[in-house]
């Protein structure tokens, strides 16, 4: 009994490996037409002064991450390593530019990371790294207007791995924010938005018997 065939079309190596896509439409990938919606939502910022057509978060940003999902899907359900490998270097090398950045312009970052509980930086065991990112925090302002409580000057914060009942009202929270958003037509991926982080759901580990 044969297998049925796949829809989905697998990677092929160009005959230019610069070539940034296969000249022929019909001979794109799934990777490929999610890698063109990233470069296209990097060229169309609401904010991006060479624009010729501005558009709203709620466009661009949902274009930027259909290549991050195609990454994630290549990962959990197809065990490819070179995924595994591009999503660190294109992790590290962001997270790594926002940290410079941050530390050289932190004005420039301190509107988003005010009304914000979390901030992407590098983690590791050493004590230098647990103190460049508290300095990182400090200077940022991080977390001085969210919406929720945090350890800033030494505020007790919550935590909804060690706390079920603050996990409950952690997730109500998120369902009011959602609808005060949608009446007030802010859109959760705004860098702007108070959020612990963009489409992120809180990591609750499942209930063991």
């Amino acid at each position: 009994m044969k297998k049925p065939k796949s829809k989905q079309k697998t990677a092929k190596t160009p005959t230019d490996l610069w070539a940034p896509f296969p000249k022929r439409i019909e001979d794109w990938t799934d990777e490929d037409r999610a890698l063109e919606w990233l470069l296209r939502s990097l060229r169309v910022s609401l904010r991006s002064a060479k624009s010729s057509l501005p558009l709203p978060p709620m466009i661009y940003v949902p274009a930027m991450k259909m290549f991050f999902d195609w990454l994630a899907k290549e990962i959990s359900e197809n065990q490819n390593q070179d995924a595994v490998e591009r999503l660190y270097y294109l992790t590290h090398l962001a997270v790594e530019n926002l940290s410079v950045a941050s530390f050289s312009r932190p004005e420039l970052f301190r509107p988003i990371a005010k009304l914000q509980l979390h901030w992407p930086s590098v983690t590791g065991w050493d004590a230098d790294t647990e103190k460049i990112n508290k300095e990182l925090m400090t200077k940022l302002n991080l977390g001085e207007n969210a919406p929720l409580n945090t350890a800033r000057d030494g505020r007790k914060s919550f935590s909804i791995l060690e706390n079920p009942p603050t996990g409950v009202a952690y997730s109500l929270w998120r369902v009011i924010e959602f609808f005060r958003r949608e009446e007030q037509g802010i859109y959760s991926g705004d860098p702007a938005c108070p959020d612990s982080a963009p489409g992120v759901q809180p990591a609750v580990p499942a209930a063991v018997d």
